[in-house]
Parts: C-alpha cells; structure tokens; sequence
C-alpha cells in the first residue's frame, strides 16, 4: 500500500543518514525551513539544518533540537527517534509557530523506539514542547507514536509533552510502554470521525505498562478522548477538559489504577467507559473527584451515562456533578 511505501521510504531514509553519519554532534543544534542541510549544520541558528532528519544526525545523546517557527513537511522532517533529546520550539509565539504538518500523508510525526537504549544502559528521555502538529488525516498514522518490538528487555522510556497543540489529526499520541506526561497541551481531532486523542496500546509484551499523567490538557472532537487496552495502565488526570467525544470521553477496556481530578467531560456520548476486561482475580481501582460531567448522551442512543461500569472494577466518586 502507499502508506507502507511511505514508512519504508523513511525508515530507509534514516537508515542511509546515520549510516552516514559525522562523527561531530553538539548539544544544541538549530533547525529552519531556511536551512542547510550539510554535514555539521545546525550547530548555529545562522547555520541551521533544514530537516529534523539532518538535526537528529548531529545532536548528542541527551541535548535539544531547537526549531525555528516555519512549516516542517515530508518524510526528511519526522524522524524515528532512538535517544535521549528535547524538541522544542525556539523563538516561537501565537502567530510564529514550529508546525509540523502532515498535509494528509500516510507517515507518523515522530516514532520513538520504545527499546531503545541510552549510553549508560537505561531508558530513553525525549520530550517535545512548544510544538504544533497538524493534518494527520490518514486512519493509521499520529502526531507521536511509541512503538515496541517483541523484546523482553521492559525498559520504561519516558516521553514529555508540553504546550503542544495537535490540530486535524486522527490520532494524537499513541504509546505502548513508558511513562509519559502531556500538559498544557490541546488536541483537537480530524473533521472526518477522528479516532482517539490519546491511544493505550494493547501491550506487545505482556509484562509493558504506562504510566500516563495529563495535566492541564484539552482533548476535543475524537471518538474517543482516551482509550487504553493496557491492564498495567496507571492515569493521573487533573484540570482538564475533553469535550464532543462521538463515542466515551475515556474508554477503559484495560486498566490497574486511575486518579481523576478537577476535570470538565461534557457533549459526549458517554462519560467515562469501565468494561472491564481484565482478569478476574484483580480489581483495577478508580477514584474521580471534584469534577464535572454535562450534557452526556448527545450523539446516539448508545451513550447517556456519566460513568458506564459494567464489571469487575472499584469506583470512587468524591465531589462531582452531574448535569443533563
């Protein structure tokens, strides 16, 4: 299919440019739809590389991609991601913005390799802040994807999301293991039916968990805001909203722990989802307090509840309203 030409097309891509790779690499490294890209560029803001591909090349495990506000578009600017760094928006503002866009193609933003291993034998840290990610419209593809191999190595790499915004995507942030944290960020789906803003992934090694934290984030317009299908999912949400979910504002086919507080789901279809599916012997917990729930049911005859529990789960409700 074209999308699988188009993911072996940049992985082959990446492949050839670290083959290539110098030797040089700097802890900070520019990059500008005004750039260069040749061998040790980036190393000034006057010298930026062009492509994030080019960027990734020649920064040092652990250092910062600064990008420059622009378009960043094509398979040369969404690179996979195997070590520790920060990409973060430089100089950027409400009207001068670092966006990456997908202009509806079939290829994910950014993949990082969940197994991938730091110098020192650990983990890897990557975090992106002040970012925009926009015009992910294919089914398959998202704004930041985690993916995971058959490997049993359970290394927990940690993923950062700050003041990022997602706009017309289809998925957002898809993760398999890890622990992650999104804030003040706001993801905004895909016109067409989007999928889901933030996607658990069923785990590829049983032993996988997430550990996700969403703080200060909005989550509008996707079938459903949060879906998990990893029994190892721990969530800690606070002062967030997620509003027009066509299906649950936070679907839990598989979960261990859930802490919810101070946050806003309204005009959707179901509030949130506990089928539980996981086994029997354990009891995933969930505690929601402080926070509001209005104007569920809104889009078929499927929804109507606030919370819908139809199993083996322990739910705690402190402080909350309930209204239409």
């Amino acid at each position: 299919s074209f999308a699988t030409m188009a993911s072996l097309f940049a992985l082959a891509c990446t492949l050839a440019l670290l083959a290539g790779q110098s030797a040089a690499t700097f802890s900070t490294v520019f990059v500008s739809p005004q750039g260069v890209d040749t061998d040790g560029c980036g190393y000034t803001m006057g010298g930026a590389c062009s492509t994030l591909m080019f960027a990734m090349m020649g920064v040092s495990e652990g250092g910062t991609i600064n990008v420059l506000p622009g378009s960043y578009q094509g398979v040369f600017n969404f690179p996979t991601i195997n070590t520790s760094v920060t990409v973060v928006g430089y100089g950027t503002d409400q009207t001068h913005q670092a966006v990456f866009d997908a202009l509806g193609g079939s290829y994910n933003s950014f993949t990082i390799v969940g197994e991938a291993m730091s110098s020192s034998g650990g983990a890897i840290n990557v975090t992106f802040r002040n970012l925009v990610f926009q015009n992910w419209h294919n089914y398959e593809y998202n704004g930041i994807v985690m993916s995971t191999t058959a490997n049993t190595s359970n290394l927990m790499p940690t993923i950062t999301i700050q003041n990022c915004t997602f706009h017309d995507v289809n998925f957002a942030v898809t993760v398999e293991n890890g622990n992650v944290l999104i804030e003040n960020t706001a993801m905004l789906g895909y016109y067409s039916r989007p999928r889901w803003g933030i996607n658990v992934q069923d785990p590829v090694v049983p032993s996988h968990q997430v550990n996700l934290v969403v703080r200060n984030v909005t989550i509008d317009s996707f079938e459903y805001g949060i879906i998990s299908a990893n029994p190892a999912f721990n969530l800690a949400m606070s002062h967030s909203h997620i509003t027009n979910s066509f299906y649950m504002c936070i679907m839990l086919d598989e979960f261990a722990t859930v802490g919810i507080d101070s946050c806003v789901f309204d005009s959707s279809n179901c509030g949130i989802f506990f089928p539980s599916l996981g086994p029997a012997a354990f009891t995933p917990l969930a505690t929601i307090s402080n926070s509001v729930f209005n104007t569920i049911g809104t889009h078929d005859s499927l929804g109507g509840s606030a919370l819908a529990i139809t199993g083996n789960v322990q739910v705690v409700v402190k402080a909350c309203t309930f209204n239409n």
